[in-house]
């Protein structure tokens, strides 16, 4: 399995999208965005992914590569061995620059991986929990100075528990039963318990619906179907015991006093993903769910998701804390499609001069945060020439905020971009892009 098939998979769970046949309650709400949000992944998210990647120069590779194999063959025809060749000045610069130029197959398999594991993070035993992740096996808190701060693995999540409101389920055939009303098949449950002051169930003490021991009754020309709500001692599925429960009750229909009922019932209501689904195992996941679905409202998902994403690329994937220590070619790659034409460490501050896929002159400066701050990248500046005001360069990118003096560009863009979020905007908004 790809990494796009396995990220495509892990959201159609977080959306739900294989309970299409359930119409009430939060899926209802899930379903108004079933068609929209499949689009997106079956038709949408691969181009815009690759059209995003296309800003990757791969000419500009290739050229790289005949440069360098030139330089080992002059260097083979001057007496060195190979393996000295690759080490000169010359071929090493050349190597660095040539990995700097991803392969954008690569860069997109790298992306959907990378997404596949920000989301799952969150995802845990059908939950999503709002844990702000530092980094692995480490969590973060929000602080903002207080002398004494609570917090909880779901803070900012509400817990609806619907299982405490449990009730019967009936509906009605086509048929005209005795007495002429219309014949009706109720799921009556017989024994509940349920856990108290609205807890969640212990891990392994879920509760589920089980068939009864006397399963099946009629009554006034209704068939009541019976069902205990309780543990199950062999821990099965939900899915798996209404599997079982249809194959027990199917059966006992099949005797001429239940003769009109089972007509109906075991006729097929298909799904996609079930196409020999009964009217009985229809109805009897619609009872199931809905009196079982507990889950957690975030009060602002796509805040939080915004502000995990920006820390989870500058934390887990640029590694902000560890640029000093990467090699400066790196810099391209994470600015996708930008040709180095010069790199240099200048008191500290890494400085790389190139042209983006526009054919303009960008620099890029680099530089760790907790040892230069803004002072002294505007003396850096004042030192070096660099000026945003003048036509030298038309985009400069420096990582981390800044006091630096900005315009605004015909395009109405800004010259001076935070690295941070230039990287961001490349690789996940790709609506500007």
């Amino acid at each position: 399995m790809t990494n796009l098939e396995k990220l495509k998979e892990l959201l159609a769970e977080l959306f739900m999208l294989d309970q299409a046949d359930l119409d009430f309650g939060i899926y209802r709400v899930m379903n108004a965005k079933r068609v929209e949000v499949t689009h997106f992944l079956e038709n949408d998210l691969l181009p815009q992914v690759r059209q995003t990647l296309a800003a990757v120069d791969t000419g500009d590779r290739a050229a790289l590569e005949t440069e360098k194999a030139k330089a080992i063959a002059t260097a083979v025809g001057m007496g060195l061995t190979r393996e000295q060749a690759e080490q000169i000045p010359k071929v090493k610069e050349l190597q660095a620059r040539i990995e700097a130029h991803a392969n954008p197959a690569e860069l997109e398999n790298e992306i959907f991986s990378d997404l596949a594991n920000f989301f799952r993070r969150y995802y845990q035993g059908g939950d999503f929990l709002a844990l702000r992740r530092y980094k692995a096996g480490v969590y973060a808190i929000p602080y903002e100075g207080e002398e004494v701060k609570l917090h909880w693995a779901n803070a900012d999540q509400y817990y609806i528990k619907t299982s405490e409101y449990l009730r019967d389920y009936t509906f009605r055939l086509g048929d005209i039963g005795p007495g002429g009303s219309p014949r009706r098949v109720h799921f009556k449950l017989v024994e509940a318990d349920t856990e108290a002051d609205n807890k969640k169930a212990a891990t392994g003490q879920e509760r589920r619906f089980i068939l009864a021991a006397e399963p099946v009754q009629e009554a006034n020309g209704e068939l009541i179907i019976r069902f205990e709500y309780r543990p199950d001692t062999d821990k099965r599925k939900q899915a798996d015991l209404n599997s079982q429960a249809v194959q027990t009750v199917l059966p006992l229909l099949g005797t001429p006093a239940f003769a009109p009922f089972y007509g109906h019932l075991s006729g097929l209501r298909p799904t996609e993903k079930n196409p020999n689904r009964t009217l009985l195992e229809k109805h009897l996941a619609d009872y199931t769910a809905r009196n079982s679905f507990d889950y957690f409202i975030h009060k602002d998902i796509g805040g939080f998701l915004r502000r995990e994403l920006d820390f989870f690329i500058k934390n887990e994937i640029m590694h902000l804390d560890d640029i000093e220590a990467e090699a400066t070619s790196r810099v391209e790659q994470y600015l996708l499609g930008l040709r180095v034409a010069h790199m240099d460490t200048i008191r500290g501050f890494k400085v790389v001069q190139g042209e983006n896929p526009a054919g303009e002159k960008v620099l890029v400066i680099w530089r760790n945060v907790t040892e230069k701050n803004n002072a002294d990248l505007d003396a850096f500046f004042q030192k070096q020439g660099y000026n945003t005001k003048d036509l030298e360069f038309a985009v400069i990118y420096v990582n981390g905020d800044n006091n630096l003096e900005n315009l605004k560009r015909a395009d109405e863009t800004w010259k001076v971009r935070r690295t941070e979020d230039e990287f961001k905007r490349l690789m996940f908004d790709v609506q500007d892009v």
